[in-house]
């Protein structure tokens, strides 16, 4: 599963718009939409302030063990 897919999801599972994760993130929502679509890979501060705001692992947002697929 790529990155996008898996925000999509975990956003998804907590009922939350994209506007309001990325409020969370402190991000624009264009800016979460390109990250979700993969038009365009997160920084790594980015990439942290989204795993924070969702409440889940790097693990899952990156699927480094494999698992989700």
């Amino acid at each position: 599963m790529e990155f996008g897919d898996a925000v999509k999801m975990v956003r998804a599972d907590l009922n939350l718009t994209q506007k309001e994760l990325a409020k969370r993130c402190n991000l624009s929502p264009s800016g979460l939409s390109h990250f979700e679509s993969g038009r365009r890979p997160p920084s790594l501060k980015h990439l942290r302030n989204i795993r924070e705001a969702l409440g889940c692992s790097y693990d899952l947002l990156l699927d480094t063990k494999g698992t989700l697929e």
